[in-house]
């Protein structure tokens, strides 16, 4: 929700602005606090998920894919979309609630504590 508000609030500018969902990324840090068994199985068990499961990437190709999406001429053009993986895909439902996405914009700003003065970006 938040990417399309703030790509409404950037639509007058050359910046890009899109969501990107890496997926199910086992074997990496998130881990780190996990008990032992199951910090076992993210980082030895669940990587072979890769292999055949949807939208579960080792970190090495979620990586790739977000710098495609960042610099690959393909997505050039690309703006207030959300990204799964490679593929432009829908969000949910709530996500294109302009409502929703107002009140997350101004929650978070408020929640940051950022103030205009701060910014050149029209914040209201």
């Amino acid at each position: 929700m938040a990417v399309y508000q703030l790509q409404k609030h950037l639509e007058n500018t050359s910046i890009r602005v899109n969501a990107f969902d890496p997926g199910l990324v086992p074997g990496t840090g998130l881990a780190r606090t996990y008990p032992p068994l199951l910090k076992f199985m993210w980082n030895n068990i669940m990587p072979v998920l890769t292999l055949f499961r949807r939208n579960t990437n080792t970190a090495k190709k979620s990586g790739t894919n977000l710098a495609n999406l960042a610099f690959a001429q393909q997505y050039k053009n690309l703006n207030g979309k959300y990204v799964e993986g490679t593929k432009v895909i829908s969000s949910s439902k709530d996500s294109y609630n302009k409502s929703f996405q107002k009140d997350l914009w101004n929650t978070s700003i408020k929640l940051a504590h950022i103030n205009q003065a701060e910014t050149s970006l029209q914040l209201s």
